[in-house]
C-alpha cells in the first residue's frame, strides 16, 4: 500500500470505527502529535485510545479526504472532520460535558511511512475555531476600519 492510501485508509477506519484495521495500519513505534492540544500518544493502542476519545464525544463525526499527496515515505492530507457534540470530551484542561453543538474543521495531518504502516502524524488544527463552534468560546471580533 502507499502512503497516500494508508493516510487515506487511517481515516476511513475511523469513520468505520474499524479500531481494528486502524491498529494494523500504524506501527509499534508510532507518535501521534495533536499539536493544537499538545498531546503525544504512542503505538497502535494509544492512537486507538485517541480516535476514540473523539468518536465517544461525537458519535457521529466522519473525516472527509479532501486530498492527498505523497512520496515513497511520507504523506500529507487535508481533511475535513465533523459531528456532533453529544458526548464528554476530554482535554488537557479538564472534560468538556456536551453541548448538542456541531462542529466543522479543516485539519491537515503530515505523516511518516515505513513498510505500508504509518510510523508518524503530525495533526494540524484550530482548536479555537472548534471550541467557538461548540460554543465554549466568544466569537471572534470583527476588526472596525
Amino acid at each position: 500500500m502507499s502512503a497516500a492510501e494508508t493516510l487515506r485508509e487511517i481515516a476511513e477506519a475511523f469513520n468505520a470505527r474499524d479500531w481494528d484495521r486502524a491498529r494494523e495500519l500504524v506501527s509499534d513505534e508510532f507518535e501521534f502529535v495533536d499539536v493544537a492540544m499538545g498531546q503525544t500518544v504512542h503505538g497502535p493502542d494509544g492512537f486507538v485510545e485517541y480516535a476514540r476519545v473523539w468518536a465517544n464525544a461525537f458519535s457521529d463525526m466522519r473525516i472527509e479526504t479532501l486530498a492527498v499527496v505523497a512520496d515513497d515515505r511520507h504523506a500529507s492530507g487535508e481533511f475535513v472532520g465533523g459531528g456532533t457534540h453529544d458526548g464528554t470530551l476530554p482535554t488537557p484542561a479538564g472534560e468538556i460535558p456536551p453541548t448538542g453543538r456541531k462542529f466543522e474543521e479543516r485539519f491537515t495531518w503530515f505523516a511518516d511511512v515505513a513498510g505500508g504502516k504509518l510510523t508518524g502524524v503530525r495533526d494540524y488544527y484550530n482548536a479555537m475555531a472548534v471550541m467557538t463552534q461548540l460554543g465554549l468560546m466568544p466569537e471572534p471580533a470583527e476588526a472596525t476600519p
